[in-house]
C-alpha cells in the first residue's frame, strides 16, 4: 500500500465529507494504523471512524459478555484521574 502522505489528499476528502479537521501528522499517523485493513479507499471512514468522532452507541449485548463486577471502581477512578488532568474524549494527540 502507499504511503501514508500519499494516501493523505483521498483520506482529507472523506474527513471533509464528514466535517472533520485534523493535523497531516495525525492524519498520517492514523492512515498507518489502519491502511493494512482498508481494501478500497472509501472503507477508510468505517475502520478508522473512531479516531476523529467519539462513538454515539456501543452494544449492550458485547459490554454483557464482557463485563466483569469490580470495573466499574476502576472505570470510576480512571474517569476521576482523566477529569483531573484535563483531557477530554474530543481531545487528539498532537503527536504519537
Amino acid at each position: 500500500m502507499k504511503p501514508a502522505a500519499e494516501l493523505r489528499p483521498h483520506f482529507c476528502k472523506i474527513l471533509d465529507e464528514k466535517g472533520v479537521t485534523c493535523s497531516d501528522e495525525y492524519l498520517d499517523a492514523v492512515t498507518d494504523l489502519v491502511k493494512d485493513r482498508l481494501n478500497f479507499l472509501p472503507d477508510f471512514w468505517e475502520q478508522a471512524g473512531y479516531f476523529f468522532v467519539t462513538p454515539t452507541e456501543y452494544d449492550p449485548q458485547a459490554l454483557k459478555k464482557r463485563w466483569k463486577e469490580g470495573r466499574a471502581k476502576n472505570c470510576a477512578s480512571s474517569t476521576r484521574c482523566c477529569a483531573a488532568s484535563s483531557c477530554s474524549t474530543r481531545t487528539k494527540p498532537t503527536t504519537w
